[in-house]
């Protein structure tokens, strides 16, 4: 596969479901240039380095074969295009044509509570975090939410900060928890909270106890273990069931 396939490839993947308009209003561009680039065009170096910043990909990002792990981070459909820059707080963002009704966009999209900030309380299970608040810029296909079992009132968005879980996560990533699914599977990722703080960590059982790991090797990244006999002092949030940018 040589770099002009991978880079098509790469903007295929950035445009989703997205209509080329949508592309082409974030690049400056027109529609029918997207089609071009779409199309057989080349994307030279000065417009894949365009496309990075336009996106806040890193660069060199349009320069790397899409895998499987991209389509999982990109695959589930509509982001609300840069829903929070183009609309004020006032005025909802389009999720969908303005030839459907809203109630058919409700019906095709979901949206899921973003939080941030501290942990206020926690307990039986139930969080409260510093701000919670509906987040439009990132819209689910309802279809696809059914197909995982999730349900926008059981799942939160969390915005990643720091690379400890590179290269699964990176900062300023968006996961999404299943505050359903708290069993503890080894292998898996979990947001979860240790004291007054939350996380984003790999967990394993072990026989001393839960075995809390960052992904990335850096060695000022390290896993903790917290004993058996203290584990009720962690509280898991859920089970991270997707990530993306």
């Amino acid at each position: 596969m040589d770099i002009a396939e991978i880079r098509r490839n790469r903007l295929q993947l950035l445009k989703g479901d997205r209509k080329n308009r949508e592309i082409a209003d974030t690049l400056g561009m027109s529609d029918s240039q997207i089609s071009q680039i779409l199309g057989k065009k080349k994307i030279g170096d000065a417009l894949a380095r365009r496309i990075e910043s336009a996106f806040h990909k890193p660069r060199g990002w349009m320069d790397q074969a899409v895998t499987e792990d991209d389509r999982v981070r990109h695959g589930i459909g509509d982001f609300v295009a840069e829903s929070a820059t183009r609309y004020s707080s006032s005025h909802p963002p389009r999720s969908e044509p303005s030839s459907q009704s809203p109630g058919d966009a409700q019906d095709k999209y979901q949206y899921v509570n973003r939080v941030r900030g501290g942990i206020l309380s926690a307990g039986d299970g139930r969080f409260v975090f510093e701000f919670e608040e509906i987040d439009k810029s990132h819209a689910f296909r309802a279809d696809w939410m059914r197909e995982k079992g999730l349900r926008p009132d059981q799942c939160k968005l969390f915005q990643v900060e720091g690379d400890s879980m590179s290269p699964y996560l990176q900062d300023g990533d968006i996961a999404l928890a299943d505050t359903s699914d708290v069993r503890i599977k080894s292998g898996d990722v979990y947001a979860l909270v240790v004291g007054d703080e939350w996380l984003i960590k790999r967990l394993y059982w072990t026989a001393e106890g839960l075995l809390v790991c960052p992904d990335n090797q850096n060695p000022q990244y390290r896993s903790f273990t917290i004993p058996e006999n203290t584990a009720d002092s962690v509280q898991i949030i859920g089970k991270i069931k997707w990530r993306g940018g």
